[in-house]
């Protein structure tokens, strides 16, 4: 059984959008343990995505708190740190995926032990290191534009030389909250004059994304 590790050090959104790579990786690889190593306050947030076989966290507010006082000293936020993560440290990983590409998870990514390393990580004289050219693209051209030319789920596949397969479970979903959706579609459906299997297609009208949401102009047109 191999292992990957997926730090996401960055916000609920990159968490969410991992669930599509996670997905990917889990339906060509379905005997792969797949664990992600995220900060405290966001775990919690992986227990709705599927395929993920365990969680590893670091206690940044703690680590954040001993740092910021007076009474202890700054190497007692190190130890902590490195506690934190030996978990990650001692295991050899048969890949290790830079998937938030941000510097915090460079520099930890370049301590891990791994077959194979995904991504952007930092050499030993300091300077960035990409794996190939997918890597190279996310780390020096994309941050450079305004708007990805290149949806960042394709990029974070080709990047981990995975294939983006749409149709796999990507989250964790509770029986009794199917059941009311169900529901829900079904009345939908008996109040319009069509089929019992018409598609119901959701739009929604709130952006998840900062710049990324379709103009006012184009809603409508979609909706009418």
């Amino acid at each position: 059984m191999s292992k990957i590790l997926i730090p996401i050090l960055s916000n609920k959104n990159d968490i969410f959008s991992a669930s599509h790579l996670v997905g990917s990786i889990a339906q060509e690889n379905p005997h792969t343990e797949i664990s992600v190593l995220t900060f405290k306050d966001l775990a919690n947030s992986f227990s709705v995505i599927a395929n993920i076989s365990k969680v590893y966290s670091i206690d940044r507010d703690f680590i954040s708190n001993i740092n910021d006082s007076a009474l202890y000293s700054d190497s007692f936020a190190l130890n902590n740190f490195f506690d934190s993560i030996q978990g990650c440290i001692d295991i050899e990983w048969d890949q290790v995926i830079n998937f938030s590409n941000d510097e915090t998870s460079s520099y930890l990514c370049s301590m891990l032990n791994a077959k194979e390393k995904a991504g952007t990580t930092i050499s030993n004289f300091g300077s960035p290191t990409t794996a190939n050219k997918w890597s190279t693209y996310y780390n020096f051209v994309s941050p450079q534009m305004g708007f990805d030319l290149i949806a960042r789920n394709s990029i974070r596949h080709n990047m981990s030389c995975v294939n983006y397969i749409t149709d796999t479970s990507k989250i964790r979903v509770n029986e009794d909250y199917a059941a009311v959706a169900a529901n829900n579609f079904t009345k939908i459906r008996k109040t319009k004059d069509t089929t019992a299997n018409a598609n119901i297609v959701g739009i929604s009208l709130q952006k998840s994304f900062q710049d990324k949401t379709l103009d006012f102009n184009s809603d409508i047109d979609i909706v009418t």
